[in-house]
C-alpha cells in the first residue's frame, strides 16, 4: 500500500454516518419502494444501491471503510493504546526509543500475544515501515523528534523534594518581606563566543553539504552576567574577557552602562561577582531598609564570605536555587538565553557580510551584544520566564506530575509489603503503562491497572517485555557535599561558611612543581639514553661488536667499572650493558657523548 496516498476523486468517503442511511435506504427497497425513488430520496446513486441491497441479501454486513480496515490491523485498540502510553511515558522519563527500537518492540509483542504477523516480519524480526507509517497516523500524539541531551545530574535533581523545598523558602520570603515583582531579580551568566552558530539559510536542493564563512574553528569565548527582574525590566549586563588587563575599548558598542572585567581564565570567579553586586547595587540603590531578592545557582563563584557581607551590608538577599535544577528554574535560562544566542548568531551573520576576509576577536564582541541585547532581552521574554518558573507571581503548581518524571530512576523502591506474591501472568497483566510512580506517594507506584480498561486481557504488555530502567542503590558519596538552595546572608548559613573557609585555609600547602623547562629537559635526556641504549641492542649482538671494536672480557669489565663510577646504572642504562656497548664511549658514536671516555683506553 503506498504510504502517502491521495484520493483522486471528490467523492464523498463511506463513513459511519453514510452506511447507516445506506442501510434505512435498503429496508425502504425491502418494503416496496422502487430503486430510482429510494435512491432520490436518500441522495444515493441506484448503483450503489442495488450493490447494497444484493450484499444484504446474501448476508454480508455492510460497513465504512474505517470498519473495514480494522480486520486487517496486527493490534487491537486496546493494545495500540497500551503500546502508545508506554512509549509516551519511556520519553517523559528521559529514554525514549528510536524507530528500530520501536519496531522490534512491536514484532515482539505481536509474538507474545499470538498475534498474526506477515512474513517480511518474521523475516525481518522486527515490524516493516509501512505499519511504522500507518501507527504514527493513526496516533497523532507520536513524533519523531530529536532528543536534547540532558545529564543525570539533572535527571535525577529536578525532584518534587529539590523543588519544594525552593518554593517554601521563596513563600517564606514572600510572607516575611511583602515581596513584589520588581525587587526580585535574576542572575545568571552565559558565554559567548567569536565563532557562530549557522542557522537555517535558503540553498540549492540536493546538495550534501552548504558551507557558511565562520571567524574560528572553536574560537575564544566572553562570559557574560545577565539581570533581569519580574515587571521585565533589565540592567546593564557584565562582561568578564579572557585577558589579564581591562582595556576601555573592549566595551565599544556595548548596551548602555555594561560593566567590564578581565581574567585569565574567561570566567566568573568570586572576586569578580562581589564587584557584580556592587554594579547591582549602584543601578539599584538598595538598602537594608529598602531590600531586593536575587535568585542565582549554587555556581561556587556566586557564593563566598565576601559576597554575604556585601549582600548583608547593602540590603541584598541571595537565594540560591537547589542544584542541577536552573534549566527549569532558573528564568533567564528558560526564555531568554535562548533568544539572545539566535539574535547574536544573527549579528555575528551579518557582520561578517559587511565585514569580508576579516575575523572578529573579543574586542568585536560588545558591538555585537550591543545589536542582539535589546531584541533579547524584551518584556515579553523576561515575563515569561518568571512566570514559566512558578517565581513570579508566584505559582507552586506550576510543574505537573510528568514534569518529575525523569527523577524516576533514582526514586527509591517500595518496601517489601506482606501480600501474597503474584503469578506470572497477573505480574504481567498489572505491569505499569501510566508511567513511572509519583515520587511524593512514599516512594510507591501508583496501582498500574487503574489504568486499563476493564475489558483489557493482555496476554503480554510492553513494559514487561522491556521494563522501565530503575538505577540500583549507589554507595554513599563521601567526597563534597552537593549543595542546596539556601538564602543569604542567614547567619547559619554564613557561619557555616567561614567555618570551611577556616578549614581550607589550614590545609598544607603541596610541594611545588619542578619549573616545566627543567622537567622537560630532564624527560628529554632520559628518553635520548634509552633510545640509544636501545637502538646498540637492536644493531646486534656482542660478538658482532668484539668484531668491529676489539674488545676482550678484561677491558669489558674495566668499563662497566667505569660507568658505575659515574652514576650510570640500572635508573639510566640497560642491566645488560657490558653485553651489548663497546668498553670506550670514544670509540662509539651512538652512546651518550657527555659519557666521559674509559681511562682504560686514555
Amino acid at each position: 500500500m503506498v504510504r502517502t496516498y491521495k484520493r483522486k476523486s471528490d467523492r464523498t468517503e463511506r463513513s459511519t454516518e453514510n452506511v447507516q442511511q445506506l442501510h434505512k435506504a435498503v429496508m425502504a427497497v425491502r418494503k416496496g419502494q422502487s430503486f430510482r425513488q429510494v435512491a432520490e430520496e436518500f441522495g444515493i446513486k441506484k448503483s450503489s444501491l442495488r450493490r447494497a441491497v444484493r450484499k444484504d441479501g446474501e448476508g454480508k454486513k455492510l460497513a465504512s471503510y474505517s470498519e473495514m480496515s480494522q480486520s486487517r490491523l496486527i493490534f487491537t485498540i486496546e493494545e495500540e493504546v497500551e503500546l502508545v502510553q508506554y512509549l509516551l511515558t519511556a520519553s517523559r522519563i528521559g529514554f525514549p526509543l528510536d524507530t528500530a527500537t520501536v519496531k522490534s518492540l512491536a514484532y515482539t509483542l505481536a509474538i507474545r500475544n499470538g498475534n498474526r504477523v506477515p512474513d517480511n516480519w518474521e523475516k525481518n524480526k522486527q515490524a516493516g515501515k509501512d505499519w511504522m507509517t500507518a501507527f504514527k497516523s493513526r496516533h497523532r500524539q507520536l513524533s519523531i523528534r530529536t532528543p536534547e541531551a540532558t545529564s543525570i545530574a539533572r535527571a535525577t535533581a529536578f525532584n518534587k523534594h529539590n523543588v519544594g523545598t525552593f518554593f517554601e523558602k521563596l513563600r517564606r520570603l514572600y510572607q516575611e518581606h511583602t515581596l513584589t515583582p520588581e525587587r526580585i531579580y535574576n542572575v545568571d551568566k552565559t558565554a559567548l563566543t567569536t565563532s557562530q552558530r549557522p542557522q537555517k539559510v535558503v540553498a540549492e536542493a540536493g546538495v550534501k553539504q552548504v558551507a557558511q564563512l565562520v571567524s574560528h574553528e572553536r574560537g575564544e569565548t566572553v562570559a557574560m552576567l545577565g539581570i533581569i527582574n519580574g515587571i521585565g525590566n533589565c540592567l546593564p549586563p557584565c562582561l568578564v574577557f579572557q585577558r589579564k588587563n581591562f582595556k576601555n575599548h573592549m566595551l565599544f558598542g556595548a548596551p548602555p552602562g555594561t560593566q567590564g572585567f578581565c581574567n585569565p581564565g574567561g570566567w566568573m570567579t568570586q572576586e569578580i561577582f562581589v564587584q557584580c553586586l556592587h554594579h547591582i547595587q549602584k543601578h539599584l540603590r538598595c538598602t537594608v531598609e529598602k531590600k531586593v531578592f536575587v535568585i542565582l545557582d549554587n555556581h561556587v563563584s556566586h557564593i563566598s564570605v565576601e559576597a554575604v557581607d556585601y549582600c548583608r551590608d547593602n540590603g541584598i538577599v541571595l537565594l540560591s536555587l537547589p542544584p542541577h535544577c536552573s534549566h527549569r528554574l532558573q528564568p533567564l535560562d528558560k526564555t531568554v538565553f535562548s533568544p539572545l544566542k539566535r539574535q547574536y548568531n544573527a549579528a555575528i551573520t551579518s557582520w561578517m557580510y559587511n565585514n569580508p576576509g576579516k575575523r572578529q576577536t573579543i574586542h568585536d564582541v560588545a558591538g555585537i551584544l550591543g545589536t542582539a541585547y535589546n531584541r533579547a532581552f524584551t518584556i515579553q521574554n523576561i515575563t515569561s520566564g518568571f512566570k514559566s518558573t512558578g517565581i513570579c507571581p508566584l505559582d507552586t503548581e506550576v510543574f505537573s506530575e510528568t514534569d518529575f518524571f525523569q527523577s524516576y530512576i533514582s526514586d527509591k523502591p517500595c518496601q517489601q509489603s506482606t501480600t501474597p506474591i503474584e503469578t506470572s501472568t497477573q505480574a504481567a497483566q498489572n505491569a505499569a503503562v501510566d508511567g513511572p510512580p509519583d515520587p511524593s506517594a512514599a516512594d510507591c507506584p501508583p496501582d498500574p491497572s487503574a489504568s486499563r480498561s476493564p475489558d483489557s486481557i493482555l496476554i503480554c504488555s510492553p513494559e514487561v517485555i522491556r521494563p522501565y530502567p530503575k538505577a540500583t542503590q549507589q554507595r554513599k558519596r563521601t567526597g563534597q557535599a552537593l549543595g542546596r538552595s539556601r538564602v543569604l546572608p542567614d547567619t547559619p548559613q554564613k557561619a557555616e561558611m567561614e567555618a570551611k573557609k577556616k578549614k581550607a585555609a589550614k590545609k598544607p600547602r603541596a610541594v611545588p612543581k619542578k619549573p616545566r623547562a627543567v622537567a622537560k629537559k630532564a624527560r628529554a635526556s632520559k628518553k635520548r639514553l634509552f633510545s640509544e641504549d636501545r637502538r646498540w641492542t637492536l644493531q646486534g649482538s656482542y660478538h658482532q661488536s668484539s668484531e668491529i671494536f676489539n674488545v676482550n672480557e678484561d677491558s669489558r669489565g674495566r668499563c662497566f667499572s667505569w660507568y658505575k663510577v659515574l652514576n650510570f646504572t640500572h635508573k639510566f642504562i640497560c642491566p645488560t650493558l657490558p653485553r651489548h656497548v663497546p668498553p670506550c664511549p670514544k670509540q662509539c658514536p651512538i652512546l651518550p657523548r657527555h659519557v666521559p671516555p674509559c681511562p682504560t683506553f686514555v
